[in-house]
């Protein structure tokens, strides 16, 4: 990335992280990358994810935690003709901001921090609300099967 470009101020990073409605998420396994869309939610410095215990991103994490996430807020694609009149395609460009952070993933065992992370995605995706509280017993099962993980970051950069 051009350093002239590097920015981190946090409270411009969190933007852009709040205001997204999903992230990719990149693991390993193997020498084999893999990448996923999820849908997250930034509380304090760390962002929250979660997925069914038994599914593939959880059966890779469990055998290496490092990850990488990223996330992009588009603003214009400006096209080759707009600044050329030679025919090359090359002049095309794209403005964009996007955050990167690498980090160790590691998963939320208790019930109320659980429950507060789920809280805490459901005011970001629904915040006209519309659901019982994560409070209410009747999420004890579907908490049992599902795992919230954790990314803590090493590092935070915005791309603009």
């Amino acid at each position: 990335m051009n350093p002239y470009f590097k920015i981190t101020d946090k409270t411009l990073i969190y933007e852009v992280l709040d205001n997204a409605e999903y992230g990719t998420l990149a693991l390993s396994i193997d020498d084999m990358p893999y990448a996923v869309p999820v849908n997250f939610v930034r509380i304090d410095d760390a962002l929250y994810f979660h997925g069914a215990l038994k599914n593939k991103k959880m059966k890779i994490l469990a055998q290496n935690p490092t990850v990488s996430f990223s996330v992009v807020e588009s603003y214009a694609l400006i096209d080759s003709n707009f600044s050329s009149t030679d025919g090359l395609a090359c002049p095309a460009t794209q403005f964009f901001k996007s955050v990167s952070i690498n980090g160790v993933a590691s998963v939320v065992e208790e019930r109320d921090e659980k429950a507060e992370v789920f809280e805490e995605l459901m005011q970001k995706l629904q915040p006209k609300g519309g659901y019982k509280p994560f409070s209410d017993n009747s999420y004890d099962t579907p908490f049992k099967t599902t795992a919230v993980v954790e990314n803590s970051d090493t590092g935070n950069e915005l791309q603009v």
